[in-house]
């Protein structure tokens, strides 16, 4: 529209820009590019058109691009502006416009809708890599669809009741949620004579033997019609509510549409804030968006996972992140430069609304240019951060250096080595039970009984760190039973133990440093660390450099001197 009414008109600003720079700048056609290319993101880039249902629509396709493993993250939304931005309209009777600037979805004086402008944007991802990056999740997607009403309508711009309920139905199927399940229903309701009915149709042939009250509303009583956007308007309202586990009522209603006949249904428009029922499980929610044209879609989401208790979060994780420390990366130009960086970076994090330390660390890994002078911090908290930022910095130059990896040998290892690795990194703890499953060929016992001797390794994880820590178990010398009046026997001083037990820790490490992007120049190893550094280096293979390790110090065993009665 901006285009069309303002730009193509102006020759003035055709003959300095030139025709192709302000198409480019202006279609809408190139705003998923643009942003992409703004933010450099790699994956699915399209700009979708399916009139009211674009914005969820959008979503929708996000979570197929996921699903198809194209991509690990997406955007998805919808926008619409109206020009003028300030302007009204006039009333002719039979219309879809509200006769008194309200829209009344569901209500007995619903006369028409109101139309808006408005733009939204969700983040989404797959749910196991948000649990493992520790993401904040607000609401988990459980299953969405798209269809057309094709020629089943009286008209084009005219909506269809079964259409409409198939694209719930299917929704509700792909996601397992059966209707006695959904709690609200977030409807495309605008307020109109003939879409308002049409779609309660609908939602009474999927719910028609569900005897569980569900809310049914619709954002556009509080903000209008925002076209393109009102899908993801919706599904950002849904997720609100999910969050809060709450039903929201709806304004602009005081008395039932008739013509919907609820009171023979299962749905009732909630006039009050009312908590969700946690008798009938996790709260779940439907969202519908339908476009003129046809082009009907619904998403059905569920509340965020529990998040693990306070007492171990707190300590096994660091605001968020997956790990209980954070690596924060800052660069500039300058040594003078760098230190402001890191003085106004300091002060942005002791405010009321500073972001999660995670965030910040991911933000200035990824999000930020790398400039000559460059300093590097590790923060277990954001009290930390900011005592470390306030501290002279100390920088480092840029020159190009090169990395190796050094695997030694006996010597240094102590019963449970790396645990808190197994317990933090997925990475590492995948390595380690490889190992494992392959050693059992080889061997007697489960190497990780021996690595991990007193810990529950079968059930570890981010918490087990943390209720260590609360118990004190996590000192280096309880863990090694050195101190203590009555010191444990370790495990790995057998030879067959040992050896294996190094050859698995040093392997996993590796394999972690490698996930994290660190790419050695060299490798170099002692004793069983040259059997490592030779895996890594593709020189000999996992299964066989296990099978040697396993042989090798069973034969060092079985050689030992006997021991003096």
């Amino acid at each position: 529209m901006y285009l069309l009414s303002h730009l193509w008109p102006n020759k003035q600003v055709l003959d300095s820009a030139g025709v192709f720079s302000v198409a480019v700048g202006n279609d809408p056609t190139f705003l998923a590019t643009r942003a992409s290319y703004l933010l450099n993101l790699t994956g699915p880039s399209m700009s979708l058109g399916t009139a009211c249902s674009t914005g969820l629509v959008a979503v929708h396709q996000a979570c197929q691009s996921l699903l198809a493993l194209e991509c690990d993250m997406a955007l998805a939304g919808g926008v619409s502006i109206h020009l003028p931005l300030i302007s009204g309209y006039s009333y002719a009777p039979g219309s879809i416009l509200s006769p008194d600037g309200a829209c009344r979805p569901f209500d007995a004086a619903a006369a028409g809708t109101v139309s808006s402008g408005g733009c939204g944007v969700v983040t989404l991802k797959r749910l196991l890599d948000a649990q493992a990056d520790g993401d904040t999740i607000h609401a988990v997607i459980r299953g969405s669809a798209v269809n057309n009403d094709g020629h089943e309508k009286v008209g084009f711009t005219a909506p269809s009741v079964a259409p409409q309920a198939r694209v719930v139905a299917e929704a509700q199927e792909i996601g397992g949620t059966p209707p006695e399940t959904i709690a609200m229903i977030e409807a495309h309701a605008a307020g109109t004579s003939v879409g308002d009915p049409v779609e309660v149709a609908a939602l009474k042939q999927v719910f028609a033997k569900s005897q569980q009250p569900c809310a049914i509303g619709s954002v556009k009583s509080n903000i209008g019609h925002v076209d393109a956007a009102s899908g993801i308007a919706g599904l950002i309202k849904t997720v609100l509510a999910l969050q809060h586990r709450a039903i929201p009522p709806s304004v602009h209603f005081a008395t039932p549409n008739p013509a919907l006949e609820l009171e023979q249904s299962c749905f009732y428009v909630p006039q009050q804030m009312t908590a969700h029922d946690a008798t009938r499980g996790p709260m779940r929610a439907g969202v519908s968006s339908f476009g003129i044209g046809g082009t009907n879609c619904h998403v059905v989401l569920q509340e965020p996972p529990v998040l693990a208790d306070a007492a171990a979060s707190d300590l096994s994780r660091s605001e968020h992140s997956g790990r209980p420390c954070n690596l924060l990366q800052l660069s500039a130009r300058t040594t003078d430069a760098l230190e402001q960086m890191a003085l106004e970076l300091a002060t942005a994090l002791e405010q009321p609304d500073a972001p999660p330390l995670a965030d910040v660390a991911h933000t200035l890994r990824c999000g930020r240019s790398a400039r000559d002078q460059r300093l590097a911090l590790v923060a277990a908290s954001t009290a930390d951060a900011v005592a470390q930022l306030r501290k002279p910095v100390e920088a480092q130059s840029a020159t190009p250096q090169r990395l190796a990896f050094m695997f030694p040998g006996l010597g240094d290892h102590y019963a449970a080595m790396g645990w808190e690795l197994y317990c933090l990194e997925p990475s590492y703890r995948e390595q380690i039970d490889t190992c494992a499953k392959e050693l059992a060929q080889h061997r007697r016992g489960d190497i990780r009984d021996q690595l991990f001797p007193d810990k529950d390794w079968r059930h570890a994880s981010a918490r087990s760190i943390g209720a260590e820590a609360t118990a004190g178990k996590l000192d280096m010398r309880a863990m090694l039973g050195r101190g203590s009046s009555a010191p444990q026997p370790d495990p790995l001083e057998d030879p067959v133990n040992g050896q294996v037990a190094i050859f698995v820790t040093e392997y996993a490490l590796a394999r972690l440093l490698l996930s994290w992007g660190l790419r050695p120049a060299a490798l170099t190893g002692y004793s069983i660390g040259e059997f490592v550094a030779a895996c890594i280096a593709g020189i000999v293979s996992l299964k066989d450099a296990l099978r040697i390790v396993a042989a090798r110090a069973a034969l060092i065993r079985d050689q030992a001197p006997a021991k003096a009665a």
